[in-house]
């Protein structure tokens, strides 16, 4: 086999380096692709991806590796970065990757039950069989999505669903954009030299609240999402619990956010949260319990897993439980303020 593949794509040229004795791959430049040992495919597998920065200001593309019991090593050893804080993330992004490959096992439909995601689900779907469709037509095969809607309301369970699902059914290559550092990676070196070693397979990209994300790195932001390099089997999952502090030229275009899709509280549907109280409980739901008052009150999912675990673990009725969580949400609206007397 050889040792040193070349490959270029327009300006972009690097090498791809072997180390068959390490069973590793480390990407010259100024970008380092960093497998689990083991890893010694040709092309990217499918799987989690994050970026990362070593103390060089190098970017860090890294396969999330599942922790089981045969390879409870998560570290992937790059050579060129000793640093125990970074050791430390790699391990922490094991434990993820643990969580996520198993998603499928654990996930609540709760697409199923909320109508706006179950349209958004179904739009993805449909996209992912229309790919001759764009061909025909000469269009990108690229589509942008804004979850939206407030805080526990289910966006990162169903992208954590969604994600695993485009892994395993379309062997796709998901990159994480955790913090600003590494959507700024992504929007330079980083997301183009991967979409050639993707070698023409779905590339996801995930970002997770986008409005903490700092007005500088905003040109970062629109540069990946109009990439000249990035119009073919592309699909952009976003999330944001403040959609009001996003800039309009970010999502006032298709092009750039093609569907907004709002998870709120109140968008879910009849029986919901009846399926939810067995989830969460195995029980079935308490008869006596139809009709009350927090029943109508637009709780969201993470509100209604408070609840019932306080009738659960605590013993309360739920008049008491619920009495508790509506001083919560009073307290929170008032930020943190006694009302005066």
């Amino acid at each position: 086999m050889r040792e040193i593949i070349k490959k270029n794509y327009r300006d972009t040229s690097y090498l791809l380096h072997k180390d068959a004795s390490r069973e590793k791959r480390v990407l010259t430049f100024d970008t380092h692709i960093g497998f689990p040992m083991g890893i010694i495919e040709e092309t990217i597998p499918p799987g989690h991806y994050y970026l990362a920065t070593n103390a060089a200001n190098k970017t860090l593309v890294l396969l999330l590796a599942p922790l089981n019991a045969s390879n409870t090593d998560t570290r992937v050893d790059l050579d060129f970065d000793s640093d125990l804080a970074r050791q430390k993330e790699l391990h922490q992004a094991a434990m993820l990757q643990s969580r996520l490959q198993d998603v499928r096992s654990w996930y609540f439909p709760i697409h199923q039950y909320h109508r706006e995601l179950g349209i958004t689900h179904e739009a993805i779907l449909r996209f992912l069989k229309q790919k001759s469709f764009f061909q025909q037509v000469g269009l990108d095969y690229k589509r942008s999505v804004l979850f939206y809607g407030d805080t526990g309301t289910g966006k990162s369970s169903y992208l954590h669903f969604l994600t695993q699902y485009l892994i395993d059914e379309h062997q796709a290559i998901v990159l994480h954009a955790h913090n600003a550092a590494t959507l700024y990676s992504m929007s330079t070196n980083a997301l183009p030299m991967l979409r050639v070693l993707a070698d023409g397979r779905l590339l996801v990209i995930v970002i997770e609240e986008l409005s903490n994300l700092d007005k500088k790195y905003h040109p970062a932001l629109l540069n990946l999402l109009d990439h000249a390099v990035l119009r073919d089997n592309l699909l952009c999952l976003m999330t944001t619990n403040s959609p009001e502090l996003l800039p309009e030229n970010i999502i006032d275009r298709p092009s750039r956010v093609d569907i907004l899709a709002e998870v709120d509280a109140e968008g879910y549907q009849p029986g919901f949260i009846q399926a939810w109280y067995h989830y969460i409980t195995g029980k079935s739901f308490p008869e006596s319990w139809n009709g009350h008052s927090f029943m109508a009150a637009g709780l969201s999912p993470a509100y209604l897993k408070e609840l019932f675990i306080l009738t659960e673990v605590e013993e309360i009725s739920v008049d008491a439980a619920w009495k508790r969580l509506k001083k919560r949400r009073v307290l929170l609206q008032s930020g943190f303020t006694k009302p005066s007397v």
